[in-house]
């Protein structure tokens, strides 16, 4: 036989699942929370490292803004840049102003073969680092041992 049902037996449930409801909301909060905060963060320091990267150092007077890229490069430069804290590199640009592994023509039209462009941030561009030292080097490397052309 069923024991009969006590209201305060019902109002037990109800308040433990209410419970459990309320810290399962509270903690998903918390997680939103710390992925904005998160969010914000990474935009701060991208954003004031931009400004930090326009004022100083000796490869950033070589940097141009540019509306639709934040920045490029003066075309055709073969500098080799020093620096205080990390040693040297070579920084070569094209004729466009982008960071390259030589200075070269690049031609706006080509109809011979297809173009690969990396287009990104500091992770991208590896300011500190020689050309086929970066991850765009090394590709371009491996794809020059597979396609001449490259």
């Amino acid at each position: 036989m069923k024991k009969p049902v006590k209201v305060a037996d019902i109002n037990k449930d109800d308040m433990k699942s209410q419970e459990r409801l309320i810290k399962k909301f509270i903690l998903e909060k918390k997680i939103k929370f710390f992925f904005i905060i998160l969010g914000i963060t990474y935009l701060l320091v991208d954003i004031l490292s931009s400004q930090f990267y326009f004022r100083k150092g000796s490869e950033k007077k070589y940097a141009l803004k540019d509306k639709f890229f934040h920045h490029k490069y003066e075309r055709n430069i073969s500098k080799k840049i020093e620096t205080k804290e990390n040693g040297s590199y070579r920084l070569y640009t094209n004729s466009l102003g982008f960071r390259d592994s030589e200075v070269r023509d690049i031609k706006l039209k080509n109809d011979y073969s297809e173009r690969i462009i990396f287009i990104g941030d500091s992770f991208t561009e590896r300011v500190l680092l020689n050309f086929e030292d970066t991850f765009v080097g090394i590709i371009k490397k491996e794809l020059k041992k597979k396609y001449r052309s490259a």
